[in-house]
């Protein structure tokens, strides 16, 4: 849907490669606003600290 593998799509998701600004974009139009910058941002973070992207401090649930 965004000229990327399912391969690449899916380390984006797992937070284990990094969208650059225009694919970001794409992605966010592409799900129709169901996945964020920030939200991709929080599942990058989250897999640099070892965590899950559902894990209460990843989700930004934790106060």
């Amino acid at each position: 849907m965004f000229d990327k593998s399912d391969v690449t799509a899916r380390r984006y998701a797992l937070g284990i490669r990094v969208a650059d600004a225009r694919t970001a974009e794409k992605i966010v139009e592409v799900t129709g606003g169901a996945v964020t910058i920030e939200g991709l941002h929080r599942t990058r973070l989250a897999f640099l600290a070892g965590r899950k992207p559902d894990d209460p401090i990843a989700s930004g649930e934790a106060a």
